[in-house]
């Protein structure tokens, strides 16, 4: 038997990739209200730079990879690894969102931003004033060292391709990942968010200089995911760990600071996916 990998359902894949698919056209800021359950779906180029790689699961383990690839025959899925658990009914009601979604997207086309039954969808089980930035800010830290040491070494070994696509693509965008980094902590993180603003008016220059380093560090591990380099995996403990930089640097000039790591998770994540859509655009 332990020869043999678990097969998921069907109707398991099929929900992954539909997600998956969802979260590319819709606005950055919206896609994580697809997780609020405590699944998590995400999808990019598969190392071998072939195949899409598609992985669920809860927010740091991957329990279901699916390698991919489109032919004239359909597609072709090769499962690396399933783990069955509680996440696939989290996945299911996540699922029953998407499909409600999808329904919009059909009835209001280039328009179902702007409908009401889009924003009654996407906010649907969402407790009134309880934010996916906040959700995902309560989730306990659970930060894979190694992971992060790896992207480290991929840095270096590409180092020269991605600091030329900072400086030509990332760097003339530094103000604006800044208002979308601000932007985003204000919608659920309150208390980093005021932190931030105290220590920019006291002109505190080195928690200026760790959001930069580390808002930077976020576009490139985007690019590098975009390339097929590292994983989605890889990525999102390398994510969690900028974050929890961003908040030892608020510690570090701010005595009574308050601030966690995971309140920095969901903003750089969304930079992180500008970075992932250059590598693969640009």
């Amino acid at each position: 038997m332990g020869l043999f990998k678990k097969k998921p359902p069907d109707a398991l894949v099929t929900k992954v990739i539909a997600i998956a698919r969802l979260k590319e056209i819709l606005p950055l800021e919206h896609r994580g209200y697809l997780s609020i359950y405590g699944s998590f779906v995400q999808s990019g180029l598969h190392p071998d730079g072939k195949r899409i790689r598609f992985m669920a699961g809860d927010m740091f383990i991957p329990r279901l990879v699916l390698a991919i690839r489109e032919t004239s025959s359909g597609l072709m899925i090769e499962v690396e690894k399933y783990d069955p658990g509680d996440w696939e009914h989290a996945l299911d009601r996540a699922y029953q969102k998407a499909e409600d979604i999808m329904g919009c997207i059909a009835l209001y086309g280039p328009y179902f931003k702007d409908s009401e039954p889009y924003m009654k969808a996407l906010l649907k089980d969402s407790p009134e004033g309880d934010s996916i930035e906040r959700q995902i800010y309560d989730m306990p830290a659970a930060i894979n060292l190694d992971l992060v040491r790896k992207v480290s070494e991929v840095n270096l070994e590409h180092y020269a391709e991605i600091n030329a696509n900072w400086q030509v693509h990332g760097r003339p965008r530094l103000q604006e990942f800044g208002t979308t980094f601000l932007t985003t902590l204000q919608r659920g993180c309150l208390v980093e968010y005021n932190e931030l603003v105290k220590a920019f008016e006291q002109g505190l220059e080195p928690v200026r200089s760790v959001l930069t380093q580390n808002v930077a560090k976020a576009y490139s591990v985007g690019y590098m995911c975009g390339k097929g380099w590292i994983s989605l995996e890889e990525q999102t403990h390398s994510i969690s760990y900028f974050g929890e930089c961003i908040a030892h640097g608020l510690c570090e000039v701010l005595p009574n600071s308050k601030a966690k790591g995971s309140a920095f998770f969901a903003a750089l994540g969304i930079i992180a996916a500008v970075g992932a859509a250059d590598a693969r655009f640009k």
